[in-house]
C-alpha cells in the first residue's frame, strides 16, 4: 500500500513540469521563453532586410524573450553597408505585452503601437509583422 502511494506522489511530482508548459492549446503552444531568429522571410540569418541606393541592411541577430507575466523584449541587430564598403553594427531593444487571442499572439510595442502576429508550434516560432515573415527557435530556458 505505501509503495503504490510513495509511485503515485513520484508519478505526479513527474507531471508538473508538463503541466506548467501547458495551456488550453496543448504542450508547446505558449510563446513563453527565449526565441532566436533563424529565418527572415524564408533566408537563413544573416538575411538581407532591405536595401536602397546608399546602403544594404542584414538582420543578424534578433532574441525575443517572452515573460509569463504578459511582456517581452526583443533585442536585434542590423549590420549595415555602404555601397563604398563602410560597415557598422547597429542594435536596438523593444519591450511590450502579448496576448492571445484563439490560437495566435499579439505582440504589441509599448513605444510605437505596433503590434505583430505569431504562432507557435512545439520549438518553432513564426512571426508576421509588416508583411514580412520571421522564424525562431525556442532556446532551452
Amino acid at each position: 500500500m505505501r509503495a503504490v502511494r510513495v509511485l503515485r506522489i513520484a508519478l505526479l511530482t513527474a507531471l508538473i513540469p508538463l503541466a506548467s508548459c501547458s495551456d488550453a492549446f496543448g504542450i508547446g503552444t505558449r510563446p513563453i521563453g527565449t526565441w532566436t531568429i533563424e529565418e527572415f522571410n524564408g533566408d537563413r540569418i544573416p538575411a538581407l532586410f532591405d536595401v536602397n541606393s546608399f546602403e544594404s541592411t542584414e538582420i543578424v541577430a534578433d532574441v525575443f524573450l517572452i515573460q509569463s507575466n504578459g511582456s517581452y523584449t526583443n533585442d536585434y541587430t542590423f549590420r549595415i553597408t555602404s555601397n563604398h564598403g563602410a560597415v557598422r553594427l547597429e542594435s536596438y531593444s523593444d519591450f511590450g505585452y502579448w496576448e492571445r487571442s484563439g490560437s495566435e499572439y499579439y505582440l504589441t510595442d509599448t513605444r510605437t503601437g505596433d503590434i505583430a502576429v505569431a504562432s507557435v508550434s512545439g520549438t518553432r516560432m513564426v512571426v508576421q509583422y509588416r508583411g514580412d515573415l520571421y522564424r525562431y527557435r525556442r532556446l532551452a530556458n
